[in-house]
């Protein structure tokens, strides 16, 4: 018996094999079998054997090719508008929580998108994405930087009661993309020793551990708390013991808060008593004076001793509005 065309059709997976007329080919087992001793029966029993319908029902599991090509660039697309998303909410400074509902919405917004549907960036993805994703690739890129040109360095300790106090190291570098100098957070040291020789440690680990020379550093930017600025065993002694050249420098801030507060003093007249009393005495009638007034409604800022940014804030008001407030008086 030789092989018959129309087999092929009723099983398509059976095809004549061109050498051996006596002979067919099983595409789903990719093999051969003969033919010649019952013809149509020798593929029956082919069709019905234990190995080709193993076979068989593996076939049908797979996905064709042009399937899992399609679902990889769709796939692709959810990737991208998630990674975007969440650059938009470390961008902007927005909760996580703000993830977790972005899913559902966009499913509302856009209910014919087969992205909407398939984006799933609650706030643990949200993390994982900063974390493992975006904070390696953007670190590397400062780490760079610091090694191609001299950065400055800054080190800020929060005021943290805990255990442990967080250190952020912020460098000042030259961004050739944007070709404008800008400062660009770089790690987070943990620290539980605050003394100055505990903090140098983790900062020093940090340089060790991104192999990056101090002799880059040209300079050293530290808040004027004794712990950095003392000049026996403050922080900065540390820094200069690595690099003689590094140029340090306080807070430039606080030491124009202290020039002005100590200037301020030779006029025997309390500024800060007058901003308090100001806010207090026209917190709730401020509109009704300033309409009588003829001026544009403005809240009179409150100033907080503690906070002494904002004092220049609160001195400007005052001062925009001393014509009516010289006129009320």
């Amino acid at each position: 018996t030789r092989f018959q065309a129309e087999w092929t059709m009723k099983w398509p997976c059976i095809q004549p094999l061109k050498n051996d007329p006596g002979k067919a080919l099983c595409t789903v087992c990719n093999g051969t079998f003969r033919v010649t001793h019952q013809g149509k029966r020798d593929v029956e029993k082919h069709l019905t054997g234990t190995e080709h319908e193993r076979l068989a029902q593996m076939f049908k599991a797979c996905k064709p090719l042009t399937s899992v090509f399609a679902a990889g660039t769709l796939q692709n697309k959810v990737i991208n508008a998630e990674v975007l998303f969440t650059g938009f909410i470390l961008e902007h400074n927005l909760p996580f929580e703000a993830a977790a509902h972005a899913a559902p919405l966009l499913c509302k917004m856009f209910p014919d998108s087969a992205i909407a549907k398939k984006y799933g960036c609650a706030v643990t993805k949200t993390a994982a994405i900063i974390n493992y994703a975006m904070a390696p690739d953007t670190r590397n890129q400062v780490v760079s930087y610091m090694k191609e040109q001299p950065p400055s360095l800054a080190v800020h300790g929060s005021p943290d009661t805990g255990t442990e106090s967080m250190y952020p190291l912020v460098v000042r570098i030259f961004d050739i993309n944007r070709s404008e100098i800008c400062s660009k957070f770089w790690y987070m040291c943990l620290v539980s020793d605050s003394r100055a020789k505990g903090i140098f440690v983790q900062v020093s680990d940090a340089f060790k551990k991104y192999n990056i020379p101090w002799e880059n550093v040209i300079g050293l930017s530290l808040e004027n708390a004794s712990v950095n600025m003392g000049k026996h065993n403050g922080l900065y002694t540390h820094f200069e013991k690595q690099n003689k050249s590094i140029y340090t420098t306080g807070c430039p801030c606080h030491i124009i808060h202290n020039t002005a507060s100590y200037a301020v003093k030779e006029t025997r007249f309390n500024v800060d008593d007058l901003l308090i009393d100001l806010f207090y005495y026209f917190d709730k009638s401020i509109k009704h004076h300033l309409n009588f007034c003829d001026q544009e409604y403005k809240k009179v800022l409150k100033y907080g001793a503690t906070r002494w940014l904002s004092r220049e804030v609160c001195i400007d008001r005052a001062l925009k509005q001393y014509p009516s407030l010289k006129s009320y008086f």
